[in-house]
C-alpha cells in the first residue's frame, strides 16, 4: 500500500483483525506499507500495539544528501 501514513486509524484496526482471522485457517497475508514518517508515528501508537507486533520486518531509509541527489 503506498502512502500507507493515509490510511484511518480504523482502517488500521481493520487491517489487523483481518489478518488475525486468516492466521488460523490460510497461509499469512503479506502486506507492504511504504509511507512517509507519519506512518511509523501511527503505527507507534498504543492502540496499533497488537498490529505492529505482527510486522515481521521493517525498513526505513533515511533521505539523501544534496550530493547523493545530484549524483
Amino acid at each position: 500500500m503506498d502512502e500507507a501514513q493515509l490510511i484511518g486509524p480504523e482502517s488500521l484496526t481493520d487491517l489487523r483483525l483481518r489478518v488475525s482471522s486468516l492466521a488460523e485457517d490460510h497461509p499469512p497475508l503479506k502486506m507492504v506499507f511504504s509511507g512517509q514518517e507519519t506512518l511509523r508515528d501511527q503505527l507507534n501508537r498504543s492502540c496499533h500495539a497488537a498490529l505492529v507486533h505482527r510486522i515481521s520486518v521493517r525498513y526505513h531509509i533515511p533521505p539523501m544528501s544534496s550530493e547523493q541527489t545530484g549524483a
